[in-house]
């Protein structure tokens, strides 16, 4: 009888003291946790929700969805660098070209603006 006994001194101590690392629970037993966890398992669940975690973790499994998506966003980043650097070096040649007339710097922006006008004209044709 008191072999019995100590095994379940054991486990009551280790109960009380720390806590269990277990893959799978068996179903026979029940496992307290306090409210405190379950609130904190609630947060992390929310957590993950607002992560997507799942769609995520759907995505890795799928290669080629992942690969064409980066392929797309490769497209639309390259297309709005090109569009943005247009619209910023359009702007610049405007500044510069109403810089001409200041007198110090009038003289090199002259040249700028008629060398870039040069080689539109030669591009467009």
């Amino acid at each position: 009888m008191s072999e019995k006994e100590a095994p379940r001194k054991d486990e009551r101590e280790k109960e009380k003291g720390t806590t269990d690392v277990f893959s799978i629970p068996s179903p026979e037993r029940t496992y307290r946790i306090e409210p405190e966890t379950v609130v904190r398992l609630h947060r992390l669940a929310d957590i993950f929700e607002r992560m997507n975690l799942a769609e995520y973790l759907s995505n890795t499994q799928k290669p080629l969805k992942v690969a064409w998506y980066n392929f797309v966003m490769g497209l639309a980043r390259g297309f709005g660098f090109s569009i943005g650097m247009t619209l910023l070096l359009g702007f610049t040649l405007y500044l510069l070209s109403s810089m001409v007339d200041v007198p110090l710097i009038g003289k090199y922006v002259a040249k700028i603006v008629a060398i870039v006008q040069q080689e539109m004209s030669q591009s467009h044709r």
